[in-house]
């Protein structure tokens, strides 16, 4: 992936998180609010990801790879906000839902908190802006640091998925089910993601390298991952467009739509 890329999946996150911030009511809805928190962290990971950004963030520090951390943390969120929207979907008692979402925040923020006090033990004086993961594979604490974020974007990829596909088997709608789709299939690719970076990292522990595939592999995974998941979430917003652009119109032509079996038979 070269500099840019990164910005392109950041940009088709904000697509659907503008679609539906504008939704009438979206700060009062707990999924609403999950969902746009969720595309929001996603978007400013891809962000903060990018070569340039981190570059800029290492110079207004004045700290080495002060970068690898933020995005780490950013990434993280990702996974907090990936179980906040399970727990949301899943719905249940309010009193049961907001318990487990303040859990899960708090049990993630503490992963953060844990990752910086990690780096700051660490010693990473070398700026790396693409192979810090597997360039300080057997620094320590540093080293704890990278597995720590890896391990929980793994855990949040697989738990998406397993959450989508149980959907897929209980919603109705071509639509949905699609969307649903999307994400599954968007997060899986998340997941690989975290599994390339991995194996980077046990390659180099084993005096091996192939930081290709965690320099250039992963991220491009992760990109891919990233649009089809903008992809799903933007889907049942795009679906509703038409509607929303044309009103009675729209659901007129698709209700004259819907009687032409009837048509055909008479």
């Amino acid at each position: 992936m070269n500099d840019v890329t990164y910005y392109i999946p950041a940009a088709a996150m904000t697509v659907p998180l503008v679609l539906k911030c504008r939704t009438p009511g979206a700060w009062r809805d707990p999924l609403l609010r999950s969902v746009c928190a969720l595309l929001l962290v996603t978007a400013l990971a891809f962000t903060f990801a990018a070569p340039p950004t981190v570059v800029a963030v290492n110079r207004l520090t004045c700290v080495p790879n002060a970068g690898a951390p933020l995005v780490y943390s950013l990434l993280t969120a990702v996974c907090a906000a990936s179980l906040v929207l399970m727990i949301s979907w899943r719905g249940g008692p309010p009193d049961v839902t907001r318990s487990l979402t303040v859990r899960c925040t708090a049990g993630f923020g503490a992963v953060v908190a844990v990752m910086w006090v990690l780096f700051a033990w660490g010693d990473a004086p070398v700026e790396r802006l693409r192979d810090f993961d597997t360039y300080y594979a057997s620094t320590p604490f540093v080293r704890e640091m990278v597995l720590l974020y890896l391990f929980s974007l793994l855990a949040a990829g697989v738990a998406m998925n397993v959450l989508c596909l149980r959907w897929i088997r209980r919603v109705c709608g071509r639509q949905l089910r699609g969307s649903l789709f999307l994400i599954a299939l968007g997060f899986g690719f998340c997941a690989l993601y975290a599994v390339a970076k991995l194996t980077a990292v046990v390659v180099r522990w084993a005096g091996g390298n192939i930081d290709g595939l965690s320099t250039w592999g992963a991220p491009a995974l992760a990109a891919f991952g990233g649009l089809l998941s903008a992809a799903g979430f933007s889907l049942p917003l795009l679906w509703a467009l038409p509607a929303r652009l044309f009103g009675d119109a729209w659901s007129a032509w698709r209700s004259y739509h819907a009687l032409a079996p009837l048509w055909r038979e008479l």
